[in-house]
């Protein structure tokens, strides 16, 4: 029986793999437009979750996924996505 904390991280990568997969389709330049009182555009905003998700496993021991190495060229879609499924 899984853990508090991996059944919390379970339901986090399957929202985000989720979420990720909704929100491909569009080409890059609906991805990067940004609207004016929101958080940054589609693409920022899956990269913040993903990142934040990264933060805490490191906090918990865990190497971060190099595809969202600080300074690292933001990642495509299928890179998200398996760094979403790996953080569950």
């Amino acid at each position: 029986m899984p853990t508090l904390v991996d059944s919390i991280f379970l339901e986090s990568a399957w929202s985000s793999e989720r979420l990720i997969e909704v929100c491909a389709p569009p080409g890059d330049e609906q991805l990067d437009a940004t609207i004016e009182d929101v958080y940054g555009s589609i693409r920022g905003t899956l990269l913040h979750a993903l990142s934040a998700d990264q933060y805490y496993l490191t906090r918990l021991g865990r190497p971060p996924a190099p595809e969202l190495v600080l300074g690292a060229d933001v990642p495509g879609f299928e890179a998200l996505k398996r760094v979403a499924r790996d953080n569950g």
